[in-house]
């Protein structure tokens, strides 16, 4: 077959590659949420990511599995974003002219679980994010039909993309195995998913992309990357288990909670109080008997941190501050006092500043990435 009528047959099966822009509009939206929401564009902190819905063993198999799914449209910065998202872009369009629009949402949704779950067995402790996993499995996809379909691309073409995926595959892995922090099970486990979707689900260009889901290779090949994922979400499990939570790592947790909650009821007082739901004398009752008791309730939790000393103190200094700025706007809605308001901003801000410290400090410790 001549390249042309190669090209004319694989645009005659999808005009335009919507789905693959969608997943790449879709991905930059949700990192648009991340940087704005962390106020972070090259680094998001690693607990932000966790309360986005990041992958973290723990949650993972407490009860929290969707984390499976939306840890693939977080990413820990706009780098990270940027390379996943031009992969998919280059990778992404040829894909669902091969296998169609549900082939390719298919094999990247199945990739980048499976991706997901082999990192969440390989390294069940840091929280993993990214599109790496499902883009490789649209690498290993494209390898897989290459692989069945071999006489099928001209000759050119197939050189240039083989060397491309050779070169892309590569590099990649080998990058995760010299670069700290690049989850490069989540890569392996998205490949090999890939791949074997890729090869089963293969047809000529010259038949209707309807013949793929006519096959029975199709299916097997559907139904043996879901059993191979079933097998990794037990096996994680089963590593996973003995691993009980620190103390620590619960007040942490538990931290994290009450202060999101803190911030919500403060907002929501405040916000009442501007439309003119309750006075200034009742938003100040509200504030001072329910937020500013849960600010000096936290600080008593932090008393029972152990091990990291600079940790505890910075924390320790957050919620002093936090406590600090409600008292302060308490006492500005009673006596109307706008010197006590300005003095609530600058406490809430400096308590800000202070927890991006922290959170800076935590991700250079733990660096998340795939």
């Amino acid at each position: 077959m001549d390249e042309q009528r190669f090209l004319d047959l694989l645009f005659t099966r999808v005009p335009v590659a919507r789905w693959t822009r969608g997943l790449v509009v879709l991905t930059a939206l949700a990192f648009v949420v991340q940087a704005a929401t962390a106020t972070a564009l090259w680094n998001i902190p690693a607990d932000w990511l966790i309360r986005l819905g990041g992958n973290q063993a723990r949650l993972v198999l407490d009860g929290q599995p969707w984390r499976l799914l939306t840890s693939i449209f977080l990413h820990g910065g706009l780098i990270h974003m940027a390379l996943n998202m031009f992969a998919l872009w280059q990778v992404g369009a040829l894909v669902e002219r091969l296998h169609g629009r549900a082939g390719l949402l298919l094999i990247y949704l199945l990739s980048g679980l499976v991706g997901a779950l082999t990192s969440l067995w390989w390294q069940p402790g840091p929280v993993s994010v990214g599109a790496s996993g499902a883009v490789f499995g649209l690498t290993g996809a494209l390898a897989g039909w290459l692989l069945i379909q071999r006489g099928e691309m001209p000759l050119a073409m197939l050189r240039e993309v083989r060397s491309g995926l050779v070169a892309f595959i590569g590099y990649s892995l080998f990058a995760g195995f010299m670069v700290p922090g690049i989850d490069n099970a989540a890569h392996v486990g998205g490949l090999l998913a890939g791949l074997l979707l890729g090869a089963g689900m293969a047809v000529s260009v010259t038949r209707s992309l309807r013949s793929v889901w006519t096959r029975p290779t199709s299916w097997i090949a559907i139904l043996l990357v879901a059993s191979i994922g079933a097998g990794l979400w037990l096996a994680a499990g089963h590593k996973t288990q003995p691993a009980a939570i620190s103390q620590d790592q619960q007040l942490l947790r538990n931290l994290a909670l009450q202060d999101m909650s803190l911030t919500q009821r403060t907002q929501q007082v405040l916000g009442a109080l501007q439309v003119r739901d309750i006075t200034p004398a009742e938003a100040a009752n509200r504030l001072d008997a329910d937020v500013l008791q849960g600010w000096r309730q936290l600080e008593g939790m932090l008393g029972g941190l152990e091990g990291d000393a600079e940790r505890k103190q910075i924390l320790m200094q957050y919620t002093d501050l936090r406590a600090q700025s409600v008292s302060a706007l308490v006492r500005a809605l009673e006596q109307g006092d706008r010197h006590s308001l300005d003095q609530a901003e600058n406490l809430r801000l400096r308590a800000e500043n202070l927890l991006l410290q922290w959170q800076l400090r935590e991700a250079r410790l733990q660096r998340p990435a795939r």
